[in-house]
């Protein structure tokens, strides 16, 4: 603001009373639009002070504002609930009048009324419907002036200039020499440039408003859809087995970060069994060239099984299958395959179906191993390392 003794260069606008006044004012107005989201843009106000002194002799013929379109909104949203008020009261008052007049027994005039008051309801739900649809956009009764065909939601500032109350001019960046041509200009009646394709009508404004609403609100129903197949039962998830998995996998079915999660999950075990197999792979060399491990000169005859789709008893029986008798007589058998395909759940339902069977993994031989190397180190009071 100017300092004691001058004449203010930038009025706050504080209300659309505010406003309307102003837009009386019958040279030129620079009115500069903003929201609390972005806030004003004080690197021009160095610009405006410039203009002031430049155009010294014409500056009773202007007046810099500022309009911030939250305060506006505001002041409109009160403007609204006292009306609403006003409207309430109204018919409380219209109801204790009906009331009154039924109980001095005036049925015929209390039927009409009744009928009235019918059509008053239909005519209000036609309202509410037509409320509905623009929600808390402002009717003609309660629009700003200029101001709402120029804005859209949270806009970042910019500056109108206008001129018996029709906008000559329109700036929407923070560019000083502009800024002084233009106002030079608007105040000899040029203009320097046609207004920018930054008016909005009200209908398009509800239009892009109720788009919005409805965009939102069918995210909204789709989250909430998939939360309601997402809640799987504590039961299941203490499970851990097939069921569990099945369960998790319908109820994420459809969910695009569900998907990249897996996959990123997926190459970071595969990533993992790759390394691990790396380094069993040198321990098993080292056996053999100590002579521990004899190497295998043949691959021993192995059998693919597609797991896709598959429930655990169903791999199971295929197994058992595979085997025919050799479980009877005695055998061996090795279950390889990736991470989180099911080799622990699969040998569980063997164990089951096998009841003379015994299961040894990679962690029984290593925990087996880091038992025997503890009770060793502890016999000749050496540390491991």
């Amino acid at each position: 603001m100017a300092g004691r003794g001058k004449k203010e260069y930038r009025l706050q606008v504080e209300g659309v009373g505010d406003w309307l006044s102003f837009l009386e004012f019958p040279g030129l107005t620079v009115a500069e639009i903003y929201s609390d989201v972005f806030g004003p843009c004080d690197v021009m106000r160095p610009t405006i002070e410039k203009i002031k002194i430049e155009e010294e002799g014409a500056m009773e013929n202007v007046q810099f504002l500022q309009v911030n379109l939250s305060v506006m909104d505001r002041d409109v949203k009160r403007r609204m609930a006292e009306e609403k008020k006003r409207e309430v009261l109204f018919e409380a008052e219209r109801a204790m009048l009906a009331h009154r007049e039924a109980t001095m027994g005036r049925i015929e005039e209390k039927e009409e009324k009744a009928k009235e008051s019918q059509e008053e309801t239909d005519d209000k739900k036609d309202d509410a419907e037509e409320e509905e649809n623009t929600e808390d956009s402002k009717n003609d009764k309660f629009r700003i002036p200029i101001v709402d065909d120029y804005t859209q939601i949270s806009p970042k500032p910019f500056f109108l200039f206008i001129k018996n109350k029709e906008v000559v001019d329109l700036l929407n960046s923070a560019n000083p020499p502009l800024m002084r041509l233009m106002t030079r200009n608007a105040l000899h009646g040029q203009r320097t440039s046609g207004i920018e394709d930054r008016k909005v009508s009200l209908a398009e404004k509800i239009a892009m408003k109720k788009a919005r609403a409805a965009e939102e609100k069918r995210r909204a129903e789709e989250e909430a859809a998939l939360w309601a197949r997402r809640n799987v039962p504590v039961a299941i998830l203490e499970l851990q087995n097939s069921e569990t998995s099945g369960s998790i996998i319908r109820a994420f079915q459809g969910s695009e970060q569900f998907d990249v999660l897996s996959k990123k999950t997926t190459e970071e075990i595969k990533k993992r069994d790759e390394e691990d197999g790396n380094k069993l792979q040198e321990g098993i060399q080292v056996a053999i060239d100590k002579g521990v491990l004899s190497e295998i000169k043949e691959e021993p005859q192995s059998h693919r099984i597609d797991v896709i789709g598959k429930s655990p008893e169903e791999v199971a029986d295929e197994i058992i299958e595979i085997l025919q008798d050799a479980p009877d007589k005695g055998c061996v058998m090795t279950l390889e395959g990736l991470s989180g395909t099911g080799k622990g759940t699969t040998v569980s339902m063997l164990k089951k179906k096998l009841p003379n069977a015994t299961t040894w993994s990679n962690g029984d031989i290593f925990r087996s191993i880091t038992l025997l190397a503890t009770k060793h180190a502890e016999e000749k009071k050496v540390e491991l390392l």
